[in-house]
């Protein structure tokens, strides 16, 4: 422990250090000269270190290599905070260390200050190794707050992201390990390398369970439907996709891909009638049966194209095969538009809303959310219909209208893995969908979630 805590202002050379900030002028971002107010999480423990401060997390193991420190305190004289930020960074290099990057300063939202928290993160070469530093300032009068995240190992960091985000939650209303690995990707774009660790390979075991019901390939088709309204003359048109996954166990399975399709328990799911239907592999062809069609398609057909199978569709069923995707990077937006039509015989209206994703190659996405609602009376007259003696509410006047509408955005860090699309937002939260780009049109539809949407620069 007396090695760990060896420096006055550093933790020892073989540490990665990672600072991040938080202040609010009244419980966590005052700054009293190197006093910071902070949410220290249960369990951790606490030790002072000159007139640095040290928390270090409770197993024994970790605490070697990951810390939180409250250190001196950034001291602004210039308008040019960003620049003010930088110099007092470069001059916490020691003279025994080589600064390998520095990352551009990057501005925060505060929920403490109208002023923006100020983030950066550098790499030093040290006699121990390479060490990964970011620091966060939280806005002050004069002295800014500095709350440091110290690490040698970024999985112990994102191990405990739920109790760093203790640290700064007053202030800083995002995930900590979300922000560090956002920070990061400027590095990993400029270099082409890896931002963080590498994921850890399977186990064989995982492998074996991967494996059951395995994938062979798989098939998508675009069905244009024409269906008649509930309510009203007329006709409203239906836009879906259609799968087949063809497995090595001799099945073919029609419904929709799970979010991980290779994580499947398609067995399980060919258990249920309908769901599924055997193949044979005869002359270099697959056989099977699927909407009352006899498939005869050569094995790893790019496409098969069969008759309308749906009521009302337009054109032939095209089924096209879905190229395997990991690691992709994407840039530009897609959006997805959504209407339905509510009218009948005493309202017209109609729910409509649209969704909106930007995504650059360093890594970064952000989704726009729309939707809206409309309802506007007829003032039709009560049916004639109704039964004797019954008792029912008159029918608004014509014209009478409602309206409702809701907005959201939301961002983060994407990755593309295993035809999975894994999006970690900000605020720690994660989600992931099946996707690939759709065949034939890679450049300019994506299928996220089994939907498709379309290039929003064409």
């Amino acid at each position: 422990m007396a090695r760990f805590l060896k420096s006055q202002s550093l933790l020892p050379q073989y540490l990665l250090l990672v600072a991040l900030f938080g202040l609010t002028t009244e419980t966590f971002c005052q700054t009293v000269f190197s006093h910071v107010k902070y949410t220290q999480p249960a369990g951790w423990t606490e030790k002072m270190v000159g007139e640095n401060k040290y928390f270090f997390p409770p197993n024994a193991d970790d605490s070697k290599v990951l810390a939180v420190a409250i250190i001196s305190p950034f001291t602004v004289q210039a308008a040019d905070w960003k620049k003010a930020f930088e110099l007092y960074l470069r001059g916490r290099i020691r003279s025994d260390e080589q600064l390998k990057y520095f990352s551009q300063v990057a501005e925060l939202r505060s929920s403490c200050s109208s002023d923006p928290m100020l983030a950066a993160v550098m790499d030093v070469q040290t006699a121990e190794g390479l060490a990964k530093r970011m620091y966060l300032a939280f806005p002050g009068s004069q002295k800014w707050g500095v709350l440091a995240i110290v690490t040698g190992n970024e999985s112990v960091m994102k191990k405990y992201h739920a109790d760093l985000n203790s640290f700064v939650a007053p202030c800083l209303k995002a995930d900590v390990w979300t922000t560090y690995q956002m920070i990061r990707t400027e590095e990993a774009a400029a270099t082409g390398k890896p931002a963080t660790e590498p994921a850890t390979a399977p186990s064989a075991s995982e492998s074996a369970q991967a494996g059951k019901g395995r994938i062979r390939a798989m098939y998508v088709a675009n069905i244009l439907q024409t269906v008649a309204n509930t309510y009203t003359y007329g006709y409203s048109y239906k836009n879906f996709n259609t799968f087949w996954t063809i497995l090595d166990n001799g099945k073919v399975y029609f419904g929709y891909p799970p979010e991980n399709p290779n994580e499947f328990d398609f067995d399980a799911a060919c258990s249920k009638p309908g769901e599924c239907a055997g193949y044979e592999e005869k002359n270099g062809q697959l056989l099977f049966t699927w909407k009352n069609q006899s498939v005869a398609m050569p094995v790893d057909a790019p496409q098969i194209k069969l008759a309308a199978a749906y009521s009302g569709q337009s054109g032939p069923t095209v089924f096209r095969k879905i190229a395997s995707e990991s690691g992709l990077r994407l840039q530009g937006a897609y959006r997805r538009k959504a209407f339905v039509n509510l009218n009948s015989a005493v309202a017209s209206g109609n729910v409509s809303g649209e969704t909106l994703f930007v995504f650059s190659k360093d890594g970064k996405f952000s989704v726009y959310g729309w939707s809206g609602f409309t309802a506007t009376s007829k003032g039709s007259p009560m049916s004639s219909m109704q039964a004797p003696g019954t008792i029912a509410p008159p029918p608004p006047p014509a014209g009478v209208g409602v309206a409702s509408s809701s907005q959201d955005m939301r961002y983060g860090l994407y990755e593309v893995k295993n035809n999975q699309l894994i999006l970690t937002y900000s605020d720690g939260r994660r989600e992931q969908f099946f996707f690939f780009r759709y065949p034939g049109e890679e450049e300019d539809v994506l299928a996220i979630g089994g939907v498709n949407y379309i290039s929003a620069e064409d």
